[in-house]
């Protein structure tokens, strides 16, 4: 890396797939962490179409995956940028 650390076992580190968007603010970077207890009373995740793209009682690894997935197809490097 550019100050010289590397990294290690990087496929135990976690994404947290869930965020709140403020709609008064939806280009900030700065997202509101929501709990997996959202998704499980009916919250639903959502492109910035307003597209659902997972089923959001999936497990973390699947809605990374999709939220993946959904940023290739909407043309972003960042999974964030949706």
């Amino acid at each position: 890396t550019e100050a010289g650390g590397g990294t290690v076992e990087m496929d135990h580190v976690q994404v947290h797939p869930t965020a709140f968007v403020d709609t008064k603010r939806p280009d900030s970077k700065r997202k509101t962490l929501c709990a997996e207890l959202l998704r499980g009373v009916g919250a639903v995740m959502l492109d910035r179409t307003g597209k659902r793209f997972a089923n959001e009682l999936g497990k973390r690894d699947y809605l990374v995956e999709r939220m993946n997935a959904t940023a290739v197809d909407i043309g972003a490097n960042d999974p964030s940028a949706f």
